[in-house]
């Protein structure tokens, strides 16, 4: 997992994978504030981002998940979350099967998760090597806008 700031400055490009960076600048758009909800194409399936409206949850409503193919970068806009973290392991027990439409696995909880608060502007890059659960309350339910960008790993690599 590596988290920081969304900056939107062209220097970023001097440390970040090319498609990192051009996920970054799309996450930096104010725009992304009042921009309608829905999926967004960055580069054909290889690349793109979702803008969701949802309540936080308490985190006994939640599970962890990862996914196969793709990285997420994610960026709280408005309304703050917890995100919970951990290396993949195969000692996970899966929750559900494998969905290679959505790439997403979810596993039943587990007590070893750090979690990090979520704040507008600070965005976090989950592998297919890391274990995520976003979308916790904090203090009680609330509304959160966030995107994610989706990086297939292959721009990664």
């Amino acid at each position: 997992m590596l988290a920081g700031l969304v900056s939107g400055r062209p220097s970023c490009a001097l440390l970040y994978p090319a498609a990192l960076t051009r996920a970054l600048l799309t996450l930096a758009d104010p725009a992304l504030r009042n921009a309608p909800v829905g999926r967004y194409a960055l580069q054909d399936e290889q690349m793109y981002y979702l803008l969701r409206d949802y309540d936080s949850q308490p985190v006994e409503q939640l599970f962890p998940e990862s996914h196969r193919d793709y990285c997420d970068v994610q960026v709280v806009i408005s309304g703050k979350e917890v995100i919970g973290w951990a290396p993949r392991s195969s000692s996970l027990i899966e929750k559900d099967a494998y969905s290679a439409d959505n790439d997403i696995q979810f596993y039943k909880q587990t007590p070893d998760l750090t979690f990090f608060v979520a704040n507008p502007g600070r965005f976090f890059l989950f592998t297919p090597d890391d274990l995520h659960m976003p979308g916790v309350a904090i203090n009680g339910a609330e509304i959160v806008r966030k995107a994610v960008v989706k990086i297939h790993r292959d721009l990664l690599s």
